[in-house]
Parts: structure tokens; C-alpha cells; sequence
């Protein structure tokens, strides 16, 4: 018999959790996980309050100029028709000059960067989910993403250098 899929949601205070997957995995690994996310919420005061939206963490950080000084209003699907994309990685890449130029995040978690990516309708293909773990190790790899801390990345230097340029140019 095949494992159902289950998918799972829990917020507690600061910390959150979300799962979708085998429901055997759920009950091994996820549920243990929630455990000692709801000890750690118990024992820590500043893990109690919820975290800001990230409306308010954003809210006094507008977008970025571009190279040229103007700001892009880009979505994913038109960064992503700008560089060509035809791969996941380049989807990715795209995705995340969207939340850094456009949105003008700092950095973003991995499941931020799979929304982006599926927003991208015309390009999007549910393998691109599948392999995402292995996408965003060689983007890393690649210097093109900077691994920042667990499931946070942020571009690297050198690659907001040429997508700034990028779209810039396009307008």
C-alpha cells in the first residue's frame, strides 16, 4: 500500500513548521520536530510572540535601484522571459531577482522561493519542485545563490551585479 500524502501546518508563537508528505514520515520524523519546537516555545519568552509578516519586515525596505536607478516592477514570469529561462535553476534565479530586486528582501527561505517560482505560470512544471533541493545545492555550488543559514539563501554579489544589469537594460 502506498503512503498517503499528509500535510501539515503548525504555528506556535515565533516558530512555524509546514509539511506536506508520506504520513509515515509525518509520524517519525515531522511529529518528533513539533515536539521540540513547541518545548523550545515554551522555554524561550521571545519565541512566544508571533513573528513579524513579512509585510511589516519589509515594510521599510522598498526595492533596491537598479543599475540605471530605476526600480523594477518585474513579476517572476517577465524576469524569467528577460533571462531566458529554460531550466529550474534558471526559474530559480529568477524567483529570487524577484524577491531581492523587486520585493527588496535581503534574503528569502527556500518554501518563499518555491511560491515565487510557481507564480511563474509559464514557466513553472511541478518536477521543478521535485528537484528543487538539488537545484538550489548547484546554484550555491554555482556562486549564483549564497546559502545565508538553514533553508535561507540570498543571491550572491556577483550574480545581483548581472541580473541588476539585466534588467536595467530591459526596462
Amino acid at each position: 500500500m502506498q503512503d498517503e500524502k499528509t500535510r501539515l501546518r503548525v504555528k506556535l508563537g515565533a516558530a512555524e513548521i509546514e509539511y506536506e508528505g508520506g504520513a509515515q514520515f509525518l509520524k517519525e520524523e515531522v511529529m518528533p520536530t513539533v515536539g521540540r519546537m513547541l518545548e523550545l516555545v515554551q522555554e524561550r519568552a521571545d519565541l512566544q510572540r508571533p513573528a513579524p509578516t513579512m509585510i511589516q519586515a519589509n515594510a521599510v525596505e522598498p526595492p533596491l535601484p537598479l543599475a540605471n536607478g530605476s526600480k523594477s516592477t518585474h513579476s517572476t514570469n517577465t524576469i524569467a522571459t528577460l533571462l531566458n529561462a529554460s531550466t529550474g535553476g534558471d526559474l530559480a534565479i529568477a524567483a529570487a531577482a524577484r524577491l531581492i530586486l523587486v520585493e527588496g528582501r535581503e534574503t528569502f527561505t527556500r518554501a518563499d522561493l518555491l511560491k515565487e517560482m510557481q507564480s511563474a505560470t509559464t514557466f513553472y512544471k511541478q518536477t521543478m519542485s521535485n528537484n528543487l533541493t538539488s537545484t538550489l545545492k548547484t546554484l550555491a555550488k554555482e556562486d549564483r545563490l549564497r546559502l545565508v543559514s538553514a533553508s535561507t539563501y540570498s543571491l550572491s554579489h556577483k550574480e545581483r551585479q548581472k541580473l541588476e544589469q539585466k534588467l536595467a537594460e530591459a526596462g
